[in-house]
């Protein structure tokens, strides 16, 4: 069986791809006359002081790697061959046959191995979240995480999916970038929010489903694939237990 493949960070790759484009930096000569010009025995050195540099002065800061569950009653789901399923959240998940399914033990190991190479920001919002599973299907990856809130918003109480989904989900619609009114939906007897995303000039589409699971956690369901893949086969793999 194939490994499922985590993405540390999806997002963050979108927008450097969105934001790069195919654009080139060009320079324009600079015309400089005879008068401008100077030999270089006109020029003297300007003195400097050596600068005295340590390690901490070019070395960022590093997080330690943390359990975002650690004072919850978070429990850890499972998964088995192309099943997975959390008494946290009350579901279980049956994929196609052909799905490789990574649990958090396997996504811990690889966020782990990355660790150092993260900057302090992306380590501090992997702290505050768990992910849970990654499946990669043929065609579609689907990303089951537990973000807590509690973490995200240390000065609020009792955050909404809204205000959730207004501060993690922060596409903003544009020629190349076309995003779905949220949406209310039912899967496996539980509400969420549904919200999807085009992102034309990579051919690719993001579905996210989010419900609030109890005052610690919401839970995104992160599903993308080339755009215009069946939302159904993840819509319709969800059940209540």
């Amino acid at each position: 069986m194939k490994k499922a493949i985590l993405v540390l960070s999806l997002l963050v790759v979108v927008s450097a791809a969105v934001s790069c484009g195919n654009k080139k930096a060009t320079l324009d000569p600079i015309e400089v006359t005879a008068e401008e010009m100077q030999t270089v025995a006109d020029y003297k050195p300007i003195e400097t002081e050596p600068i005295a540099t340590t390690t901490e002065d070019v070395t960022e800061e590093q997080t330690p790697f943390s359990d975002a569950g650690e004072g919850t009653s978070f429990k850890n789901g499972t998964a088995k061959g192309t099943v997975y399923t959390s008494e946290y959240a009350g579901m279980k998940v049956t994929f196609p046959d052909n799905t490789a399914l990574n649990d958090r033990a396997a996504n811990d190991e690889e966020i782990r191995k990355n660790w150092s190479s993260l900057d302090k920001r992306t380590q501090d919002e992997q702290n505050s979240r768990i992910t849970d599973l990654v499946a990669n299907g043929m065609d579609t990856t689907y990303v089951f995480q537990f973000y807590n809130t509690k973490l995200m918003f240390p000065d609020k109480e009792n955050v909404t999916v809204d205000e959730f989904m207004e501060k993690q989900i922060a596409f903003s619609e544009s020629e190349d970038i076309t995003l779905s009114k949220p949406e209310k939906t039912t899967l496996g007897g539980k509400e969420y929010t549904k919200e999807t995303v085009v992102i034309e000039q990579l051919g690719l589409e993001l579905v996210y489903y989010v419900r609030k699971i109890d005052d610690d956690f919401v839970l995104v369901i992160n599903s993308h694939g080339e755009a215009g893949f069946d939302h159904m086969i993840l819509e319709k793999a969800i059940e209540a237990i």
